[in-house]
């Protein structure tokens, strides 16, 4: 069985989204689920000591995905996205074809939460407590747009082939901008991935190719 050594959780609350947007958006706030993720503590410090002057983990990243007409982001940053970077790295995987072929499933962790309706937002720490008991599987055999899908017993199997065993938080959420970045910062000097939520303001939805995005604008 192939166990990932730990998942690591960041989670920002920044400007609230505007009511015009039309683009479809996953992550149901909750600020007691949160709180209640065991912490990291062994990044403690509050300077920019020994920090590299940059970190890149894009060779590890599978190709971006697109959840479509589907409430799935979280099951996309937590599975194919951090899922797969971390055994990217554990395995030295940088060529985009093998990682591609190798990520880890958005659906099989999204649809096995329970939700009012197939469509709907779900939770950060529900997401994460499900891959630590269940794994996931790869997203070649899972993910085809249905969220009323449920796994195969093959499926279920071939799941717990990829199990994490523990995951944390890096800050508590009512922490300085300053103190969360630098969190962020030290965690991915440790070649590890993490797993941003944030609302978003329009403009984010219009960025262009070659522009940079502001969350203050």
């Amino acid at each position: 069985m192939q166990k990932l050594k730990y998942l690591l959780l960041f989670i920002t609350f920044n400007t609230v989204v505007t009511a015009q947007v039309a683009y479809e958006t996953g992550l149901a706030w909750n600020d007691e689920s949160y709180n209640q993720i065991s912490r990291i503590s062994f990044y403690q410090g509050t300077k920019f000591d020994k920090l590299p002057l940059k970190v890149d983990l894009e060779k590890y990243c599978p190709s971006p995905g697109n959840q479509g007409k589907l409430k799935s982001c979280v099951g996309y940053a937590i599975g194919y996205g951090a899922m797969t970077i971390q055994r990217a790295i554990e395995e030295q995987w940088t060529d985009k074809d093998k990682i591609n072929q190798e990520a880890n499933s958005a659906l099989f962790i999204y649809n096995q939460i329970d939700k009012r309706h197939c469509n709907e937002t779900i939770d950060f720490k529900d997401a994460l407590d499900l891959i630590v008991d269940k794994g996931n599987c790869l997203f070649r055999n899972f993910d085809n747009g249905d969220c009323s899908k449920k796994p195969s017993p093959d499926d279920v199997n071939q799941a717990l082939a990829y199990l994490p065993h523990s995951y944390h938080s890096l800050f508590p959420e009512d922490d300085t901008p300053e103190k969360k970045i630098l969190q962020v910062k030290k965690t991915l000097a440790k070649d590890k991935p993490v797993v941003i939520g944030m609302e978003l303001k329009r403009n984010f939805f219009e960025i262009k190719k070659g522009k940079n995005w502001h969350s203050n604008l």
